[in-house]
């Protein structure tokens, strides 16, 4: 590091590490730089939202996420959005967004297991157990 700071790929890897060692901030500090470094890294991008996402950096996450203007990605960002408005106790924008990743995926091949996750989360928060259970099959 101490060679080429400005390694994005270094300041990823070490980010990774970080986020799954349990330390988020340490993550977001790195993976941030990474973003900075490779801006047009969407893998990066999205470790980066990740980290947020265990920061409770909600507003920042969504900004972030702004950023992404990639088609083949868009049920994984949406569904990310979805979670960074759960984390602002916006559910019904939350429950849209979710919504909205599996019609997209539903369009073309994708993965939309965060969208179903978080609409799961959604139920259960509403004591809709029989939603619930029907996102899961």
């Amino acid at each position: 590091m101490k060679k080429t700071p400005r390694d994005a790929e270094a300041r990823y890897l070490l980010g990774d590490i970080y986020l799954r060692q349990g330390d988020g901030k340490a993550s977001a500090k790195e993976l941030g730089r990474a973003v900075e470094y490779a801006p047009g890294n969407t893998g990066y991008r999205f470790r980066y939202v990740e980290s947020l996402q265990a920061t409770g950096e909600f507003k920042k996450m969504i900004t972030t996420l702004k950023a992404i203007d990639d088609q083949r990605v868009e049920t994984k960002k949406l569904a990310f959005l979805g979670f960074a408005n759960l984390g602002l106790k916006q559910v019904d924008n939350a429950k849209t967004l979710f919504k909205e990743a599996l019609f997209k995926d539903k369009l073309k091949a994708g993965d939309s297991i965060n969208a179903l996750n978080g609409l799961t989360m959604i139920a259960i928060q509403n004591q809709e157990f029989s939603q619930a259970a029907d996102y899961l099959d």
